[in-house]
């Protein structure tokens, strides 16, 4: 039961650092986060970066 939650409180914390990273990234003028190459906004991600 602890190793239950140890876990689970592990893998929140790396889930919410990545999602923070992602926001950061986004703020700082980061693209869409894919490389916008193939993915289904790439045409607005790339007028962005123009």
């Amino acid at each position: 039961m602890l190793a239950t939650v140890i876990i689970s409180l592990i893998l929140a914390a790396v889930i919410a650092a990545i999602v923070c990273s992602m926001v950061k990234k986004k703020k700082n003028g980061g693209g869409c986060g894919c490389g916008c190459s193939g993915c289904s906004i790439s045409e607005s991600c790339a007028k962005k970066e123009k």
